[in-house]
């Protein structure tokens, strides 16, 4: 049902519809539904819940209604009553491979990869061909550290809608990589900004196979030609249609940058956990100057969260409420909160607390100088954001704060992840209890200090 309603041109006129339907009294159960699943489509997820609460009052007992309920909840982040709501489901409508995949996205979404796996291969073997069930599998499986089947099945994420749209267009012709060694290929960014500097760490491993061409993100670009000199670096990866510099060269293929992973990462040794990246000297040094201004203490870094409402961004906010103590210590702070109205919660929390955050918003806009900026500190204390990714590049020290349902790029649970040896990772032992991490990490820094 949902389907056929994301195809219809204005999803409004639908509801229209669906209301007249309701009205006349034609079939409350099934108007109910089509009315919770429109503004599912509509990411207005709570009210879509009370429709689908309306259905299941007439209809109680609906596999369909109850996975519905189990969808929304998700949305919602009440991961836990989703899972009831899928098994309630799946109590009736037994080897769902659909709901054994939601209840896979529940475990994803909680860090729990291990629990995850086993609906993950449950509902792969069911829909072995459905990209968003084969990337559940890709996600567990590489968040239990079993990378060689993890990116075998990685390039999954490449078929979802959201990826299809960011995909990489500078030429449909080219065919993708498939390991050939002797062949020039472009090697082009398809992530966030964090993402693709860790995925970064393995251009060198394909420069020794091939001719390499990279496009990267334009925030990068300057980096990544400091970086990886002996190859072309342009930075058009956002930019649709025909591409200058194309013709400039004779392509064999391509490739997104994540998807060197299967052919490069397939153990843990596969890992070097050395710095890859460089900032630019010039602005290094104007840092340095910068830096020595405000006195001889340590230099500490710090980001309180990052992501977007689709990344777990609730997760990965650690409020500065919770980082005082810290902020007392015989250090100075330096903001690396990059979003638009961290300034003025800086300056606010400055005055009530009596700290003294620096926050250096032109700093943070250009990532020359963010680069610049972190190889002048002595140590980087963030929530999991790109600027974690970058400081562990460049190979500076770095305390990443790990929410118990962190992601796979994060590493497993309670341990480092493997892409970079500066970066130790501080992990909740239980969800959304940031306290005992902040405690240890007060610690770690009166020694540090």
């Amino acid at each position: 049902m949902q389907a056929n309603l994301a195809k219809r041109e204005n999803l409004d006129d639908t509801a229209a519809i669906l209301d007249s339907l309701i009205a006349e009294k034609i079939d409350l159960v099934s108007a109910y539904y089509l009315l919770a699943s429109l503004f599912v489509l509509k990411t207005q997820f709570a009210i879509a819940e009370q429709f689908f609460i309306l259905a299941d009052k007439l209809r109680p007992n609906d596999p369909s209604i109850i996975n519905g309920l189990g969808c929304v909840s998700m949305e919602l982040l009440r991961h836990h009553e989703a899972i009831d709501r899928f098994k309630q489901s799946l109590a009736l409508k037994p080897n769902d491979p659909m709901i054994y995949n939601n209840l896979a996205t529940c475990y994803v979404h909680l860090g729990e990869p291990a629990e995850g796996l086993k609906w993950a291969r449950m509902a792969f073997e069911g829909e072995p061909d459905n990209a968003d069930t084969e990337q559940n599998l890709s996600q567990c499986l590489l968040g239990l550290g079993q990378w060689e089947e993890g990116f075998k099945h990685y390039d999954s994420r490449l078929l979802l809608p959201d990826r299809k749209e960011r995909f990489y267009t500078a030429d449909k012709s080219d065919k993708y990589w498939d390991g050939t060694k002797g062949q020039t290929i472009i090697v082009h960014g398809e992530q966030g900004l964090g993402d693709e500097i860790m995925f970064a760490s393995m251009l060198p491993d394909v420069m020794k196979d091939c001719n390499v061409i990279y496009d990267c993100n334009s925030r990068l670009i300057n980096i990544m030609r400091d970086s990886f000199p002996d190859i072309p670096v342009y930075g058009t990866k956002q930019q649709n249609g025909d591409v200058e510099w194309y013709g400039n060269h004779k392509i064999d293929a391509k490739i997104s940058i994540g998807s060197l992973a299967k052919f490069y990462r397939k153990k843990k040794s596969d890992f070097p956990r050395k710095p890859y990246l460089k900032a630019d000297w010039g602005l290094r040094g104007k840092y340095c100057a910068q830096l020595e201004m405000l006195g001889k203490r340590p230099k500490i870094g710090i980001s309180w969260y990052g992501g977007a409402k689709r990344t777990s961004q609730s997760y990965r906010f650690n409020p500065l409420a919770n980082w005082l103590d810290i902020l007392k210590l015989d250090a100075d702070f330096i903001s690396l909160q990059y979003n638009k109205e961290a300034g003025e919660k800086i300056e606010r929390f400055n005055k009530e607390n009596g700290t003294n955050i620096h926050h250096w918003p032109e700093t943070l806009e250009d990532y020359d100088e963010t680069a610049a900026l972190l190889m002048n500190l002595d140590l980087v204390i963030s929530a999991p954001q790109s600027v974690v990714h970058l400081a562990g590049a460049l190979g500076v020290e770095c305390w990443r704060l790990c929410a118990h349902q962190s992601m796979w790029l994060h590493g497993e649970h309670g341990k480092d992840a493997p892409w970079y040896g500066t970066v130790t990772n501080y992990w909740q032992d239980k969800d959304c209890d940031w306290k005992p991490v902040m405690e240890r990490v007060y610690n770690e820094l009166r020694r540090f200090i």
